[in-house]
């Protein structure tokens, strides 16, 4: 009786404090760019794009990409900041301002390189580990919308040693340019020389804020987080099909993540300011922040994967049903011209 009685004090304790630590977790979050994106990538963009699926090999075709796309780039900046800073702790002291700005740009460009690089490099993983298991290169036919043809089985080892020597590529690719642009920047930050104008530029639009990850610019995120996803996702689909929805997905997720959460933010702002939010949800700026989580989820993944299961489905049907009855007009290949025969008549008389 007591061990129950403590149970469910310790329970309603547990709830009754929940409404007091989310008020400060909002403020978090909404104040700290790269956890934002972080968070809202993770609910918002991953765990949708892993869910909604049409049966268990894309189930685990998508998780292996989305873990390793949040890896590849949330993973290796947090790494990669702390190691720098570990390594490099007593030469910040003895730079010059120069130095230090070399120093910041060095940083921040040489985890944009190894990120991007293995954001560009993780389709081809997928691809890899997918062909490994399912014994099929078309993406038609692992999601179900095809009936799945055994591939030949020296055809598959070439497919998935392909995928994975494209992996490696350029996955070690981008940690040579990584290193190659910490080094040198770490050279001329010892020097104290003056940036040329196209570095200052750059470096005042990308780099990070303070040389910490935790302030990740909105543009850093779009040019070295989004550009090489669906780049990579583009050039590693399987099919005209997988094209077609990696297309939808990337208009899909640059207005929803980018425009469509900061004008819903805003629109919420604008009606939380003439009323009192609920204390447990802080100030009226907590309130336009989980509006604008709401709208990323909705929008940004949800949607896209509901129109892109619907439409491919019509299109793997109508590109069927053209094969079916009418080939030769399908594929010029597939016409064979019919044999004609003079006709020969024979008069008797």
């Amino acid at each position: 009786m007591f061990v129950v009685l403590k149970l469910s004090s310790t329970c309603s304790s547990l709830f009754s404090e929940t409404p007091t630590m989310l008020a400060p977790t909002l403020n978090y979050l909404r104040t700290h760019n790269t956890v934002d994106f972080l968070f809202r990538e993770s609910v918002g963009n991953s765990l949708p794009r892993v869910l909604i699926v049409r049966n268990g090999d894309e189930f685990l075709d998508q998780a292996t990409n989305q873990l390793g796309l949040l890896g590849a780039f949330f993973g290796t900046g947090y790494v990669m900041n702390t190691l720098v800073e570990k390594l490099t702790g007593g030469l910040q002291q003895k730079l010059s301002k120069p130095g230090k700005e070399w120093y910041r740009f060095g940083k921040s460009f040489s985890i944009f390189a190894m990120a991007s690089g293995l954001l560009f490099a993780m389709p081809f993983f997928r691809n890899y580990v997918t062909t490994k298991r399912t014994g099929t290169t078309d993406y038609a036919q692992m999601i179900g919308e095809k009936t799945r043809q055994k591939l030949d089985q020296r055809v598959l080892n070439q497919k998935v040693s392909h995928s994975r020597n494209q992996f490696l590529t350029i996955a070690a690719t981008g940690a040579s340019i990584s290193t190659a642009i910490l080094l040198s920047s770490l050279a001329l930050a010892r020097r104290g020389v003056q940036m040329p104008k196209l570095i200052q530029w750059l470096h005042r639009r990308f780099s990070l804020k303070e040389g910490n990850i935790g302030k990740l610019p909105l543009p850093s995120a779009v040019v070295f987080g989004t550009a090489p996803i669906f780049g990579a996702a583009f050039a590693a689909s399987r099919d005209i099909y997988e094209k077609k929805e990696v297309a939808l997905r990337f208009v899909g997720f640059t207005l929803s993540f980018f425009v469509f959460p900061r004008l819903v933010e805003k629109a919420v702002a604008r009606l939380a300011k003439s009323s009192i939010p609920p204390k447990w949800l802080g100030d009226f700026r907590n309130v336009a922040y989980v509006g604008k989580v709401l709208s990323t989820l909705l929008f940004c993944s949800t949607l896209t994967n509901l129109a892109n299961i619907y439409m491919t489905r019509r299109r793997v049907k109508r590109d069927m049903t053209k094969t079916t009855f009418s080939p030769f007009l399908t594929n010029p290949q597939n016409y064979t011209p019919l044999n004609r025969r003079p006709l020969i008549f024979t008069a008797y008389s």
